[in-house]
């Protein structure tokens, strides 16, 4: 390989950093991995050390030298084949050559001859639960692939770190003991290593690690602060040692989490390597399938026990009492295609859960598909003509509602009353003290398991609306705790599959601001939406509107459909008001978690959407203007906002048009046109080339132009 001169690349970490961000005020600038910083109103953490060689975000933690920007920044693995291609690329933009050959120092091999050099650091701020600073670790990496760690403890009344220490006779906190009292319906990732704990919160989960990582050996009272009660996952690396760990956190925790899981790096990703973490997995296969594969594993394992974990310093096996376990040859499976109530928001045989905010409607929503099912008028579904099927029963188990008040709002809505039925909800003290309306408990209860399989068999019901659930679970059962929701929602699994019906759960929300996920809005443990093949959120489009929308946020067996609209229709004093469907939306679950991130109203998102979609028709006509039949045409930004400009009268690309370019990709395909996003010398309006890289894309054609009108998309 070619000669580098890495000491001068490392200076120009500025120029490149402004490539990619805004710089604010104090010098710091926008972080372009976490996103701090951005708004009127944020607080930019992205910083460069003193000698501006090094960047470090005090809200993320990301740092590095300009190599590991380039390689977060395109979101490429630590490997040395990516770092040469960093170095050599980097090098070329600021046309720099040198005649010292330099070899990626992380990925140096061992050799006896070759001197042990320090040729990187990590560095961890470790604070107290009450944001107090204990000290900081520093983490040493030398060219022979080993590593240490050295502790240095804060002195608050100079502010600087400046006693050397190692950890004996000091407590130390977890690593982000700050932070394990926030978000407590959230769970809590406990990983081996600050670098791990890192990666999951730049994911806004809450994780931890242990001070001296898989080597800890005592387990202090000072550990259960912020654990206690908490759903607790621990993910271990794929090493004896790292299964070690796991299985001693999980045993201290027993009596003090709420519920304990244990994931293995090899059942999230079946071909981590040896030793490898869900860093390793993250940087091998992608943020995105990551965590999609992290939920999998999730949902797979059960719950840790006593009998479940090993002893004290064994290895970690699985105790046999006299279990057998029994397989199926899967070619002897006789294939069963689900079958819905209402494709495909309401899967027969399985629960979905619904839930609002208090006051939305979503008791009025039951009722709008309780009539239809009722009369054997089919539910909404877009782009399907409606037709008349077979009427169907159903039963209301409502602490909320009664007789009365359901009978009235069903004629209202045009259902059939003879085909509906309603538990009686308590009356009476004495009804209360039966708890002869609470729901199966467990697999364990059986009397009640038995009374409700007898209600069913009575009805035959096609659909059962629980509203709300909570109010049918036992006092001495934790909305909050896995354990106790998947008991009772394993039973209702069960018998909606025996009894062929499908099970509707009414639930209400938390005062959380649902940012990242809309079904973390959903009060108790996330046990509940796990055991759910649907969810349905419903949302009012303004203060002031009648109209609600249903948006599928969770579809395990079909894509999520489109979002459905009902008004709720005020008829005077005297009357009860009126439910009524009121056709389709384009808003989705990204549009939930818009609104709580912009505090915007549903309905000035779904205009703002309504103007992104005529922006991309824009930009795809301005692309397909500008290719060429059989040639890659370079196209700068710069250009590019020129080209919007004369087509449109402005500039409507945002400042990092990445998430935007990447949207239009398969519309453009279906037009026979593909994009690659990468610094290009464009050619300029003239006709001339441009004399430097700049940021842009690259257009190529594999259609010629008599068939990109045919192939273009209909909007």
């Amino acid at each position: 390989m070619e000669n580098y001169d890495l000491d001068t690349l490392k200076s120009y970490l500025p120029q490149y950093i402004a490539e990619w961000t805004e710089k604010r005020k104090y010098g710091k600038y926008n972080c372009p991995f976490c996103g701090s910083g951005t708004g009127a109103n944020g607080t930019p953490a992205f910083g460069l050390y003193e000698d501006s060689t090094k960047f470090k975000c005090q809200s993320c933690g990301v740092q590095g030298t300009i190599i590991d920007f380039y390689l977060m920044i395109h979101k490429m693995s630590n490997t040395q084949e990516n770092v040469s291609q960093a170095i050599k690329e980097l090098s070329e933009e600021f046309h720099l050559v040198s005649q010292t050959a330099y070899t990626p120092a992380s990925h140096a091999t061992k050799a006896s001859s070759t001197p042990k050099i320090k040729i990187g650091e990590r560095e961890h701020i470790y604070k107290n639960a009450d944001g107090s600073i204990f000290g900081k670790k520093v983490v040493n990496k030398f060219s022979d692939g080993s590593k240490n760690a050295v502790w240095y403890l804060f002195n608050p009344e100079t502010g600087s770190f400046h006693q050397k220490m190692g950890l004996n006779g000091q407590k130390a906190p977890l690593y982000n003991a700050d932070t394990l009292h926030d978000n407590q319906d959230e769970p809590v990732y406990i990983v081996e290593g600050e670098r791990d704990a890192d990666t999951l919160t730049n994911w806004d989960a809450i994780a931890t690690t242990f001070p001296n990582g898989a080597g800890f050996t005592q387990w202090i009272p000072l550990y259960n602060e912020g654990l206690k009660n908490r759903e607790v996952i621990i993910l271990t690396d794929n090493d004896d040692s790292g299964r070690k760990y796991g299985n001693t956190i999980a045993r201290n925790l027993l009596n003090v989490a709420k519920s304990v899981k244990i994931i293995p790096a090899t059942a999230i990703w079946d071909k981590c390597p040896e030793k490898g973490d869900i860093t390793d997995i993250t940087q091998a296969v992608g943020e995105e399938e990551t965590q999609e594969l992290l939920i999998s594993a999730i949902q797979r394992t059960n719950f840790c026990t006593a009998e479940s974990l090993p002893k004290n310093n064994e290895s970690p096996t699985i105790q046999q009492q006299e279990i057998e376990y029994h397989v199926v040859r899967l070619s002897d499976v006789k294939f069963e295609k689900q079958e819905f109530l209402w494709n495909p928001y309401l899967p027969i045989g399985e629960i979905t859960v619904m839930y609002a905010a208090g006051g939305t409607g979503k008791s009025y929503a039951t009722i709008g598909i309780a009539s239809d099912i009722t009369t054997g008028r089919s539910l909404p579904r877009y782009g399907i003509e409606q037709v008349t099927v077979n009427p169907e029963k159903v039963l209301f188990i409502s602490a909320e509602d009664n007789e009365s008040i359901i009978l009235s709002r069903m004629r209202e809505a045009g259902g059939n009353p003879d085909n509906c039925f309603v538990l009686k909800t308590p009356k009476t003290r004495k009804d209360l003290q039966t708890d002869s309306f609470l729901l199966p408990q467990n697999k364990d209860d059986t009397v009640r398991i038995q009374a409700f399989a007898k209600l069913l068999e009575k009805v035959h019901p096609r659909l059962v609306v629980i509203d709300p659930w909570s109010v049918y679970i036992g006092d001495d059962k934790n909305m909050n705790k896995a354990n106790d929701v998947r008991g009772v929602t394993n039973v209702l699994t069960v018998l909606a599959k025996e009894y062929h019906c499908a099970i509707l759960i009414v639930a209400h929300v938390n005062k959380m601001p649902q940012t990242e996920n809309a079904n973390n809005a959903v009060s108790g443990s996330t046990a509940l939406i796990d055991s759910a093949r649907s969810a349905l959120c419903i949302r009012s489009f303004g203060a002031d509107s009648d109209r609600r929308v249903i948006i599928q946020t969770k579809s395990n067996y079909q894509k999520k459909a489109k979002s459905v609209c009902y008004q709720i229709i005020n008829q005077g004093e005297h009357r009860t008001a009126k439910f009524e469907w009121d056709g389709f939306s384009d808003l989705t679950e990204d549009d939930l978690t818009k609104s709580a991130r912009t505090g915007k109203s549903l309905s000035d998102i779904e205009n703002d959407n309504s103007d992104e979609e005529g922006n991309k028709e824009t930009a795809i006509e301005v692309i397909k203007r500008l290719s060429v039949y059989g040639q890659h045409i370079n196209i700068s930004y710069d250009r590019f906002r020129e080209e919007l400009k004369n087509e449109c009268g402005e500039d409507f690309l945002p400042s990092k048009p990445i998430k935007f370019m990447n949207s239009l990709v398969s519309d453009l395909r279906a037009c026979g046109i593909s994009i690659e996003l990468k610094r290009v010398r464009g050619i300029l309006n003239d006709g001339s080339r441009d004399t430097e890289t700049k940021r842009g894309f690259v257009i190529n054609s594999m259609t010629d132009g008599s068939l990109m009108a045919s192939a273009m998309p209909k909007k």
